[in-house]
């Protein structure tokens, strides 16, 4: 069985601005994958400055055939022996759109494929909510665990005028 090495998003835009060369990541018999975690970072915070960096990241994932994991809801439902309700979502078609794109505004209002007769957008406010909720929730929980378990960290964060 082939080892999986999952590539944080940055190793994908090192991959796809030629920083780093894919032979020096990938050993014999290992599999490169990206999570869908790291398709809503490249589109959440997606705008006219950071476009061709972020479309090369996922060049990177196109030209390299780096594979998709579960998203990490669906990864932990099967992994504890339950059915999914509906499909795992795909995040490949994101990928494809922000490749494929000539510019953020036509990522936003769609990409043609016309081998597959689709065409593909990116909805960049919805990623960015996503991102804000999951950065907030993450932010909640770092301080509830430090106020729990850091003496006197509850007394000086309460000082803090920045919170």
């Amino acid at each position: 069985m082939a080892k999986t090495v999952i590539l944080e998003t940055h190793v994908l835009y090192d991959i796809g601005l030629n920083r780093v060369d894919i032979e020096d990541i990938l050993l014999p018999g290992e599999r490169l994958c990206y999570s869908p975690i790291s398709v809503l970072e490249l589109v959440s915070k997606l705008n006219e400055r950071s476009f061709e960096d972020r479309k090369a990241a996922a060049n990177a994932i196109l030209e390299h055939g780096i594979g998709e994991l579960p998203d990490p809801e669906s990864h932990l439902t099967m992994a504890f022996g339950y059915k999914l309700a509906e499909p795992a979502p795909s995040f490949a078609d994101a990928v494809r759109a922000l490749a494929k794109a000539e510019s953020l505004e036509e990522a936003q209002r769609g990409v043609p494929d016309d081998a597959l007769r689709v065409c593909r957008n990116l909805n960049v406010s919805r990623a960015m909510t996503w991102r804000e909720k999951a950065e907030r929730a993450w932010r909640y929980a770092l301080i509830s665990l430090m106020k729990e378990n850091i003496p006197g960290f509850q007394k000086w964060y309460a000082k803090d005028p920045k919170k």
